[in-house]
């Protein structure tokens, strides 16, 4: 059964890596229904038996459950036993998975399922309802294309597009979006973490084409100049008491900077 070959392979995996690795993501949009169609109880239990399998290998693991395409927007496909995804984190709740952390992968701009543009707010909105299940959220995945991503023929055919922000996607908006949505995710108590979906351009599936800090041909996109300022403003040693306000004042000066090839200020 898929949960016996589940099973002997999670067991494998900690087994060998668990002396080095801690925090484990043992699923990841398991509640799309992709590419297995399992009922919510098969979903619940897969998940339990992956956490169990991991905390009995290893007592202290950081046990993770990744939610991919946090919007929603597969629950409208006919014939589909999906979870909408704030309904799966509470399941999950309810029947006492012993997990960690929250993570979620947030992706725009790419007209493959789920990826679609969706403004701040509602970036905001989402992290804040993930907030309440009083669990760490990390953003695993954050991403937006470099220039436009043109659709694929099942794309086309399912009538997807991937959506602008504030004009075609560029680099220039590539690096707005990223400095606003960073800034939305670390201002928020209970996010851990950020990581962007990769460091170079890639085909890697689940990765929105162009959305490397670095294209191709190996150039350094705005997105990377703005990416190692936000780092260096939020290691950079602040005063006891002050750590707010500093956080405040460099959100304030990276959205007051025009991205390079934008005639336009990021706010």
């Amino acid at each position: 059964t898929l949960r016996e070959v589940v099973f002997a392979h999670v067991k494998k995996v900690v087994t060998r890596y668990r002396k080095t690795v801690r925090t484990w993501t043992i699923t990841s949009s398991l509640q799309v229904a992709e590419p297995f169609a399992l009922t919510v109880e098969q979903a619940l239990d897969l998940t339990r038996t992956c956490a169990l399998t991991v905390r009995k290998l290893r007592k202290d693991a950081r046990i993770q459950v990744e939610i991919a395409q946090p919007f929603g927007e597969y629950g409208a496909r006919a014939g589909v036993e999906a979870l909408p995804p704030h309904h799966y984190a509470e399941l999950l709740r309810q029947a006492g998975v012993p997990l960690d952390v929250f993570g979620v992968r947030v992706q725009v701009g790419d007209p493959a399922p789920g990826r679609s543009t969706r403004d701040l707010a509602t970036l905001s909105d989402l992290l804040d309802r993930l907030g309440v299940y009083e669990k760490p959220v990390a953003v695993t995945v954050l991403g937006a294309p470099a220039q436009p991503v043109p659709p694929s023929p099942e794309d086309v055919k399912a009538g997807r597009d991937g959506g602008d922000w504030r004009g075609p996607w560029s680099e220039a908006v590539q690096a707005d979006w990223m400095t606003k949505a960073l800034l939305v995710a670390l201002a928020k108590p209970f996010v851990t973490s950020v990581c962007w979906q990769e460091l170079y351009d890639t085909n890697e599936p689940g990765m929105t084409p162009y959305g490397g800090l670095i294209s191709a041909e190996g150039q350094p996109r705005a997105a990377l100049k703005r990416m190692t300022e936000i780092h260096r403003r939020l290691v950079q040693p602040v005063a006891e008491g002050q750590a707010v306000a500093g956080l405040r004042r460099a959100a304030q000066s990276l959205l007051q900077q025009p991205a390079e090839g934008s005639s336009r200020p990021a706010g």
